[in-house]
């Protein structure tokens, strides 16, 4: 027999009597989960603006800070730099060398990334979203400049927009 959701209720209460500061300390994890994603979002959003560092500073700290937080991240930060392709395509260089940075060291970033950007460009091509799709084909250009994916597939995927017209 499975526990019902009241007798977890229960133990949470009687957790919480035993130790009456319990509940603060959850809703201050949940706050602090909170504020790391938020710093990170903006991390990889402020990327590669001007400012004290180099460019090649920013970046290497930036992998290395994400690096860290994959395992419990991945997710928001592949989300984040996705959404970041397509609304600071100005910056198209500065992600796809952040991935290919990061890929190098974490495959599995990569290779959700990739998925992503996919999944994203069928969407665009579909929603008839032209300005999507260029920045993220541009972006998949990136991508094999920073070798995190072959050129060939760049190629095919030009052959095949080309063979579409």
């Amino acid at each position: 027999l499975l526990p019902s959701p009241f007798h977890a209720m229960e133990g949470d209460y009687a957790q919480s009597q035993s130790d009456p500061g319990a509940g603060a300390k959850r809703r201050r994890h949940e706050e602090n989960e909170g504020d790391i994603d938020s710093r990170l979002s903006s991390l990889v959003v402020r990327v590669g603006d001007k400012g004290v560092s180099s460019m090649e500073a920013q970046l290497e700290g930036l992998a290395t800070a994400l690096e860290a937080d994959l395992a419990m991240r991945q997710e928001q930060i592949v989300e984040t730099i996705f959404l970041c392709t397509t609304d600071l395509s100005h910056k198209t260089a500065v992600y796809g060398t952040l991935v290919g940075l990061i890929n190098a060291k974490k495959f599995e970033f990569g290779k959700a990334m990739v998925e992503r950007v996919h999944t994203g460009l069928g969407d665009a091509l579909a929603t008839g979203n032209h300005t999507r799709v260029k920045a993220l084909v541009r972006f998949v250009a990136e991508l094999a400049n920073a070798n995190a994916v072959t050129l060939g597939s760049v190629t095919e995927l030009l052959t095949t927009f080309a063979s579409c017209t």
